[in-house]
Order: structure tokens, then sequence, then C-alpha cells
């Protein structure tokens, strides 16, 4: 039994006698580690973590840009079926006559067709601003001269129908003026209406589709290059290119 004390005894004590080291600075284990800790990047691996952060902004950027731009053409295209719903809305109230692009009031001026939108788009009157905010292209350049159009033009000849016809001009005119000759033009007389252009992204308030596609005021580079948000007078809306721009105001029975 005294052996079997003793046997349990010894291996303690000898555990106690063993030279483990107290100090713990003085692990070898312990210097690596803290000594790894303080140590700082190499420019090396800086640059290299700069390089993959640049790389990865290079990649994601254009994406984001895309997404924003996307959600933008989005918007624009959904103020303009709203302008078609108005539109519809005046030519119910006006004897079937399509929105003019403007009615004269006296042989000088007269009011343009935002104003004659107004009130069918939530404002009181043909001269309420208050929500024109609302109804501003979200991409039209800041300095456009077009702002106060929203940045919008209408077909002011919806009745055109290529060079060799005789169109339209689709605006009321001032009764007892020298420009009687601008015509209402009726609704129902508007062919291909799912093809034709009724309102387009507008460096001016007025589309003329008598002109070169560069000069009839679409603004053909809004929505991405080459490419223009139209809304038809059917009330759908979709992006186009510059040739379908052109189609759509001349000739839109070849779309």
């Amino acid at each position: 039994m005294e052996m079997g004390i003793e046997f349990g005894i010894i291996p303690l004590r000898m555990a106690l006698t063993l030279n483990f080291p107290t100090d713990l600075e003085a692990s070898p284990l312990v210097r690596t580690s803290r000594r790894s800790g303080r140590q700082a990047f190499t420019l090396i691996e800086l640059l290299a973590a700069i390089g993959i952060v640049v790389i990865l902004a290079a990649l994601l950027f254009p994406m984001a840009k895309s997404s924003s731009n996307k959600a933008l053409g989005t918007k624009c295209q959904a103020i303009l079926r709203q302008f078609a719903i108005a539109a519809e809305q005046y030519s119910s109230d006006n004897n079937g006559i399509s929105l003019p692009s403007v009615v004269y009031t006296s042989p000088t001026g007269g009011n343009n067709w935002p104003a004659l939108l107004r009130p069918y788009l939530g404002a009181a009157d043909l001269y309420d601003k208050s929500l024109d905010a609302r109804f501003t292209c979200p991409s039209m350049p800041k300095t456009s001269s077009n702002a106060w159009a929203w940045g919008y033009g209408i077909n002011c000849r919806p009745g055109y129908n290529g060079p060799s016809t005789v169109y339209p001009d689709n605006r009321l005119s001032y009764q007892n003026s020298p420009i009687q000759w601008f015509a209402p033009f009726q609704s129902l007389m508007i062919s291909d209406k799912s093809k034709r252009a009724l309102f387009v992204d507008g460096d001016n308030w007025q589309i003329d589709p008598s002109q070169p596609i560069q000069n009839s005021g679409a603004a053909l580079n809004r929505h991405g290059k080459d490419r223009c948000n139209v809304v038809f007078f059917d009330g759908h809306a979709e992006s186009l290119r510059q040739n379908n721009v052109y189609t759509a105001l001349y000739e839109p029975a070849k779309l």
C-alpha cells in the first residue's frame, strides 16, 4: 500500500520540478505570435490590395451606372404613358380633336400642349405649374432650353405619311388671324396608332417630322447612345433607335 502511494506521488513531484517556462514572454510561440501581430504590410502587399480594389470598382461601376440609367428610362416611359392617357382624355373632351401642339388665343400666341395637358394631369388649370416637376424627364439635362415643356416634344404633324403626302399641321388656329391655315386634326383620322409616335424625348417642345430626324427636335441620345423614348398614339411606350424614331414620325406603316 505504501508502494502505491509512493508510485502516485513520484510523478507529481517530478511534474512540480520540471522546468516549464513561467514567464509568458519566454515562450517562443507567444513571442512569434506577438511579433507577427505587430508586423506591418509590405509595400508590395499594399499595392496588390489597392490594385484589387481598383479592378473591382472598374467592374462594378459600369454595372451600377447601367442600372441607374435603366431606372431613369423606365421612369421616363411611365411619364410618357401618363401623357398619352391625358391626351386621349383631352381628345374626348374636344370633339375628337387630337391634342394640338398649340392652341392660338391671339394672332401672336396661345397655349402650348404642356398647358393644355395640365388639367388632365392633376393641376388646377392650364396655368398651374405646381405639379410640373413630376412630369419632367429624369434624364433631361438641367441646362436644357426645353425644360418648360418637361423635356418632351409632341408630334406636331400626326397625319404626315412621308414626303409625297400633304400633311396637316396639328394646331388650332385663332379665328380672324393670318394663320388660319393651321388646322385641327381628328384623332380618328390617325392611322397606325400602335406605330405612330405621339410624344418623344425632345430638345424642342414640338417634333416636326417634315424635317430630317437630326433637325426634328427629338433628343436622340438621352437614354443611351442613339436611343430615344417614345410613346405611341395607342398609349404604349418603348425605347427606339434613331432610324426607328424617324420611321415612327414619318412613315409608321413601315415599322
